[in-house]
């Protein structure tokens, strides 16, 4: 069968049977029975989850009180020190998270103290990307649209990489 056919049997995307197909494709060509053996052995493993035993969590624990991220543990455990012990480091902070909503303090032993990023968002007064006191396009006065006076200005001003240069254009809006 083509993609096309595919698609619609199956009723998905048509980038997601292309992106199947190579995934699954062998040195060989295009072989059937090696494209599913390979799909099951990747649903299988995605669908195996980590438990977390009591020594895992002692583990887990002990390298937090020492300061390591979720990030350098799992960076550990990878490389083959720890061989036991296979977990990632999002289970790590769905675990610290679990944990601290039923009302343990495990989150307090993290870098950052569980502190939220600040975002810089528009909503805020400052912040990178953002200019005081600004009027959008979308908000100025329709007689500015219609450039029937003089005085009404369009300025644009584009920062250069690593705020190391500025330009600042000037338009009159009527007599450009």
């Amino acid at each position: 069968m083509n993609q096309i056919k595919i698609v619609e049997q199956l009723g998905v995307n048509q980038s997601t049977i292309s992106r199947e197909l190579k995934r699954n494709f062998s040195d060989r060509g295009n072989r059937v029975k090696q494209e599913n053996n390979k799909a099951i052995k990747r649903q299988k493993k995605a669908l195996s989850c980590t438990v977390m035993t009591l020594d895992t969590i002692e583990y887990i624990t002990s390298k937090l009180k020492e300061k390591w991220s979720p990030e350098q543990i799992t960076g550990r455990l990878k490389s083959g020190i720890e061989k036991t012990i296979k977990v990632s480091h999002e289970t790590i902070y769905k675990f610290i998270w679990e944990d601290k909503k039923q009302g343990y303090d495990l989150y307090k032993l993290l870098r950052r103290k569980a502190k939220k990023y600040n975002s810089r968002s528009r909503e805020k007064l400052a912040g990178r990307g953002y200019i005081m006191y600004r009027i959008g396009i979308e908000d100025r006065r329709t007689v500015v649209d219609e450039r029937t006076r003089v005085g009404d200005p369009e300025i644009d001003l584009v920062i250069g990489k690593g705020h190391s240069g500025a330009i600042v254009t000037i338009v009159e809006r009527l007599t450009r």
